[in-house]
């Protein structure tokens, strides 16, 4: 339930695909910090990876598999449901 993994799981969703710098300054996240998050939704293969050169520069950019859209939106359901729950009581 980390804010970073779910800001940049849920830009994915929106975008589709994005290069490192990209998401990094959408959410406002730091670079060691994005990197972390960023491995380990690889490792749940809810991203991939790939590096690209532009301009002689390195860059990394980021593509949300079908994992990772089928574990967004299950992910949102269960958040809009406790949303939804908790509104009840006020």
């Amino acid at each position: 339930h980390s804010r970073i993994r779910f800001a940049a799981l849920s830009y994915l969703f929106v975008v589709n695909q994005a290069f490192f710098v990209e998401i990094r300054n959408r959410i406002k996240a730091t670079d060691g910090n994005l990197s972390i998050h960023m491995r380990m939704l690889e490792a749940a293969r809810y991203i991939s990876c790939d590096k690209e050169f532009q301009s002689r520069k390195p860059q990394t950019i980021y593509r949300i598999t079908p994992q990772g859209r089928d574990a967004f939106i299950r992910y949102s359901k269960i958040v809009s449901a406790l949303i939804a729950e908790h509104q009840a009581y006020y």
